[in-house]
């Protein structure tokens, strides 16, 4: 661990003995890793400063467990894993299928996802030799956690950069039911994804982008093509209807000039 401060750089190692070593340029701080997070044996002064151990930010060993009250996001693998089960209600799998979907060891994908019904964040439908997960909507947490990971992990955040591939693309959006979800309108869940691309790509090259997302994000992804012209006018029934509805606007990436 390192962390800069002025002319320091301070980093956290692990000792002989399981301490806390704090290395600053020639000088150090040895801090005992007692229950109590901080310094309790005997330390060499950095600048004049002894450094406590708490101000290694990180405790030893680095993995640690996770707080069993809320064991939320501690690795990319539980983040996923909470969308596929968030995001997709309408699609619970046995552990092997979301192993491979997710590409995860489904030895540790069983173990989160004990650990996460034991939290309450998740429940578990037994059909016969396999365990399927769904969502416990009735946990206090369920409503910002879906949120959260509709944020963190739906169609907005992959689909602007898959789409900033293909050359021809000035805006893209995305509208109807995904976007209303997403924007925190009530109503059913949404089957598929519709985009908005405005600009004047290649088709072809579109479709192909739109396959692969629907492959990745396992519900269709459609695309529709209008000319910057036709949305500037805003003249027919659709550009209306589009721009008077919820729109999630995709990030391509591009720096504004």
């Amino acid at each position: 661990m390192e962390r800069g401060g002025g002319d320091l750089v301070h980093r956290g190692v692990a000792g002989p003995g399981g301490e806390c070593v704090i290395h600053s340029g020639a000088q150090k701080t040895v801090a005992d890793c007692g229950s109590t997070g901080r310094s309790n044996g005997a330390t060499m002064p950095i600048r004049q400063r002894p450094m406590m151990f708490s101000q290694c930010i990180e405790r030893l060993p680095l993995r640690t467990e996770a707080s069993q009250l809320l064991p939320l996001f501690r690795s990319e693998g539980q983040g996923r894993l909470l969308a596929r089960i968030y995001l997709e209600p309408d699609r619970p799998a046995p552990i092997s299928q979301l192993a491979r979907e997710l590409e995860l060891d489904a030895g540790g994908l069983t173990r989160e996802a004990t650990r996460l019904e034991r939290a309450g964040l998740i429940r578990s439908q037994r059909i016969g030799r396999q365990r399927l997960l769904h969502p416990r909507t009735e946990s206090v947490y369920y409503v910002d956690l879906h949120a959260l990971l509709l944020k963190a992990f739906g169609p907005a955040s992959i689909i602007g950069p898959a789409l900033a591939q293909v050359p021809g693309i000035e805006e893209a959006m995305i509208f109807g039911s995904w976007a209303a979800r997403y924007l925190g309108e009530p109503g059913a869940q949404p089957g598929d994804v519709d985009v908005l691309i405005i600009g004047q790509p290649q088709r072809r090259s579109v479709t192909r982008v739109t396959t692969a997302l629907t492959e990745r994000l396992g519900r269709e992804v459609n695309a529709t093509i209008v000319s910057p012209e036709r949305w500037k006018a805003g003249a027919d029934g659709f550009i209306r209807q589009v721009k008077r509805g919820p729109r999630v606007e995709l990030d391509l990436g591009r720096a504004e000039t």
